[in-house]
């Protein structure tokens, strides 16, 4: 995370966050609607923020609808620490105009679709989302690699996972650390998986299905 001492960049720089705001999303229906937050120069006014617009981002973008643009004028730092103390926000993650994500404090569920991986061009907000949504997977791996472990198979779900990404990749994806001296049970926390790119990470998802098959043996389930 940014500190306010060593921030100097002039770019301006977007939060993606969740709004318990009226701001819906049209085409879902969720009630709560993907929220960009844009971030001015460093100053030292009082923290605030103030709505700047209201627009409609491009149909298979990340938070597609009405979307509201607030403009914040203080240093990312004290922004983040003051959105986490605002129960109507929850801060997913943030992105600099020309960089991927730099920040992302939590970030659940999975979206939809990937569509807007196959445009030609990403935005600085669609790379923030694909930071997340990499994280995501990770989680759900995560998830599914402590099933495998507590049914006995964790081989057979890192042999599945070898079939997707570069082979360039050698170890298994999905391992299990235990803390110095931990005498509780394994749990998620325990569960690491490697890091990956975008494209590998959609590659799973695809065959996410097949994954799980292999990963979750229906016969070492029932003997579980």
């Amino acid at each position: 995370m940014y500190s306010s001492r060593s921030w100097q960049t002039t770019n301006p720089l977007y939060v993606l966050v969740r709004s318990s705001m009226n701001t819906e999303d049209p085409d879902k229906g969720l009630s709560e609607a993907t929220t960009y937050i844009e971030f001015g120069g460093p100053t030292n006014t009082i923290p605030f923020i103030s709505l700047s617009q209201t627009y409609v981002s491009q149909k298979g973008s990340p938070g597609y609808g009405t979307t509201n643009v607030l403009k914040i004028t203080l240093p990312p730092c004290n922004v983040l620490d003051h959105l986490k103390r605002n129960s109507a926000y929850r801060v997913v993650g943030v992105t600099s105009v020309g960089e991927t994500c730099i920040w992302t404090c939590e970030s659940t569920g999975i979206r939809d679709d990937l569509l807007f991986l196959l445009d030609e061009e990403l935005t600085s907000i669609q790379l923030c989302a694909l930071h997340m949504e990499m994280r995501n997977t990770e989680q759900l791996l995560a998830s599914i690699g402590l099933i495998a472990y507590k049914i006995g198979s964790l081989p057979e779900a890192n042999q599945a996972l070898k079939c997707f990404g570069p082979e360039s990749f050698h170890g298994d994806r999905i391992s299990v650390k235990k803390k110095s001296g931990q005498e509780s049970a394994i749990s998620k926390q325990n569960i690491h998986v490697s890091s990956m790119s975008g494209p590998t990470d959609f590659e799973i998802l695809q065959n996410l299905e097949e994954i799980v098959g292999f990963s979750l043996p229906l016969d070492k389930l029932k003997l579980s």
